[in-house]
């Protein structure tokens, strides 16, 4: 997952705990429901400067994955408390992909530039991508493997 602040890439990220995760993508399936051999994945990071979310569905055999990944301004120093930045981007989140499911397009969100939303608890910036999320994981495990740390890469995607 990739910071949208250059500053955020700097420092290691936490990733969400497994229990949100499955929150937000139980959340997905009640709000947006899927045929059977489509599945909604959700991931998320807290960098230094942002909380990052990324909200995908996943198709049975398909090699990319349509995600719209989420970004709110975060200062990891001053709070300790993200939760409120990832439900408020989990929310926003089920009201872009009701807005993609009802018009499929792959050009309805850029995926060159973030777009950015007002709301009550702050702006969402996001942005679309085809990156399969299940492969970066195993990507990422393998490097781990081998003693190279996947935050120190640059990303090309």
């Amino acid at each position: 997952m990739k910071a949208r602040k250059p500053k955020s890439a700097l420092r290691q990220s936490q990733t969400i705990p497994p229990d949100l995760k499955r929150a937000i993508e139980e959340t997905m399936s009640q709000t947006c429901p899927l045929s059977e051999s489509d599945k909604w994945v959700a991931d998320g990071r807290i960098f230094l400067e942002e909380c990052s979310l990324t909200v995908g569905i996943a198709s049975e055999g398909a090699l990319t994955q349509r995600n719209v990944h989420f970004s709110m301004d975060f200062e990891l120093e001053k709070s300790t408390e993200a939760l409120p930045k990832f439900e408020a981007m989990t929310e926003f989140a089920q009201s872009v992909w009701q807005e993609i499911l009802q018009e499929p397009s792959e050009d309805a969100i850029s995926k060159s530039a973030w777009q950015k939303c007002n709301a009550p608890e702050g702006d969402i910036y996001y942005i679309a991508s085809n990156m399969n999320t299940s492969l970066e994981e195993e990507a990422n495990r393998l490097l781990l493997e081998h003693g190279i740390d996947p935050d120190s890469l640059e990303s090309y995607h």
